[in-house]
């Protein structure tokens, strides 16, 4: 009777101790992470847009403006730098117009404008044109004594 008793308790030690066993594996299984690896090609370099720069040089002429054209297919960026010397304060207006706003400045009538400098020697400037048409630059110089020179930096992004 004594060989049962032990062997029964054997018997529960075992079922125990593997039963115990299991639930250990389980848990150890579950708190493992999965680790998915992915691999992918490196990102391309970006690709710096292709600017028209344009270096000019234009004299304008007391109480008179110059113009230059700009045609805007979709979407363009305008970049640029411009500085006047000449006549009493060295100074010049830029503005940036479309056909109706030019033909209202030459007018003498009020005007939209895409861009206005006010009166100043040198001036950095970023402007974004949209639609297709062309559009002016015009370089102003309000007063009578004495002409300006205007050394202009344009550099033109998009179509």
């Amino acid at each position: 009777m004594q060989k049962i008793i032990v062997s029964i308790f054997l018997l529960t030690l075992l079922v125990f101790s593997a039963d115990a066993q299991k639930r250990r594996t389980k848990r150890t299984r579950a708190a493992k992470p999965k680790v998915i690896y992915i691999t992918r090609e490196a990102p391309p370099a970006p690709v710096e847009p292709q600017a028209v720069v344009t270096e000019k040089a234009i004299a304008v002429n007391a109480s008179s403006y110059k113009t230059l054209q700009i045609y805007v297919e979709n979407f363009k960026r305008i970049v640029g730098r411009f500085e006047a010397t000449g006549g009493g304060r060295n100074d010049i207006e830029l503005l940036i117009l479309d056909a109706d706003g030019l033909t209202n400045f030459q007018n003498g009538n009020n005007f939209k404008s895409y861009y206005r400098s006010g009166s100043v020697t040198v001036e950095n400037f970023d402007v974004s044109l949209a639609g297709s048409k062309i559009y002016y630059l015009v370089f102003q110089n309000r007063y009578w004594f004495g002409g300006k020179a205007v050394t202009i930096h344009l550099e033109e992004y998009g179509n």
